[in-house]
This record gives C-alpha cells, structure tokens and sequence, in this order.
C-alpha cells in the first residue's frame, strides 16, 4: 500500500514538473501554419476572416468592442472572452479577397502576434485558405499548456471554427508547425 501511494506521488510530482518545465524551457516564439481547401469561393469567406462581428460566434468569444480605427485606417477591436480573459486587435494589410493581416497587440494572457490569411483560388469554386501564425507568448503557464496541446492547436481551431461555420468539413489539412527560439 505504501508503494502506492509513492508511486501516486511520484506521479502527480512527475506531472507537475512536466507541466512547468513545458513552459519554462520552451521558447516564447512560435511560427506555423495549417492550410485547406474548401468548396466556397473566396468572396464567401472573406467575411468570415475580416469582419471582427463575424468573430464573435467563433472560439468562446463573448462579446467585441469596436475600437477607432488605427493609424493605417483600418479596424481595431478588443475582443472579450469568458474569465476576464480579452484580446485587443488590429488589421494591418488588407487585399480583398486574397490576404488579410491581423495583429494581436495585446492581450490577457500576454500573447502578441500576427495572423496572416490568405485565400487562393483557380477556379472561383474551390479555395485554399492558409493561416500563418508568428506569436510571442510571455506567460509561462500558458505557455505551458500550449506546448502540451501543440502550439499551433489555436490555428487548428480557427480552421475548424471556419470550416463549421461555412457547413464544410476540411477536404485536406496540412499542418506546418515550427517553432523559432529568441
């Protein structure tokens, strides 16, 4: 019974270190990017990408505040979760339908970065939709988490928060994921 319980211990101790040393040791900077085709022309999902009201009924986004435009004339918007947690962001480059730049420049869980999409289609049917991340995640703990979930497990969500929201499932799915040490 003893041996159990040590073990037990040894275990949940195990863990622990597992957890921290994830955040601790890896690096703050990530780089990827996943990428689909989807049966939607890019005019249909340019929406779904570029206008932060069409955000909100995706990834556990409770509400969004429209913010001033910023300094290159495009939009900026916090967007607010559930727990306090919030998310303040900006288009930098926007060529519709094709590309679309977001910089996250703030957040509460201390993650910065840019998402770029990118849409390409040669048949006005079918289009690949690419999303390149390049973040920077200063919180250790989430970092953590993040690591032992696979850092680019945020881009895999917005594919799929995308491909349920047009009613499609992703025909095909790559994953690139390559992490850039400071």
């Amino acid at each position: 019974m003893k041996l159990i319980i040590k073990l037990i211990g040894l275990a949940i101790v195990a863990g622990i270190v597992t957890f921290l040393g994830a955040g601790l040791f890896s690096s703050q900077d990530f780089e990827g990017s996943v990428n689909t085709t989807l049966v939607s022309p890019p005019e249909d999902i340019w929406p779904l990408i570029s206008k932060p009201k069409e955000r909100e009924s995706r990834l556990g986004i409770t509400s969004i505040s429209r913010l001033d435009q910023n300094a290159l004339g495009f939009a900026s918007w916090t967007e607010n979760g559930q727990k306090d947690e919030w998310a303040r962001y900006e288009i930098l480059e926007e060529n519709e339908p094709k590309k679309l730049t977001i910089a996250m420049m703030s957040s509460s869980h201390k993650l910065t970065g840019l998402w770029t999409y990118t849409l390409s289609s040669n048949d006005g049917i079918h289009t690949i939709l690419t999303i390149h991340e390049t973040s920077r995640l200063n919180n250790f703990m989430d970092r953590s988490l993040n690591t032992l979930k696979g850092r680019n497990s945020h881009l895999r969500a917005e594919l799929r928060s995308i491909t349920r929201t047009l009613r499609q499932e992703p025909s095909t799915q790559n994953n690139n994921d390559a992490t850039t040490a400071n």
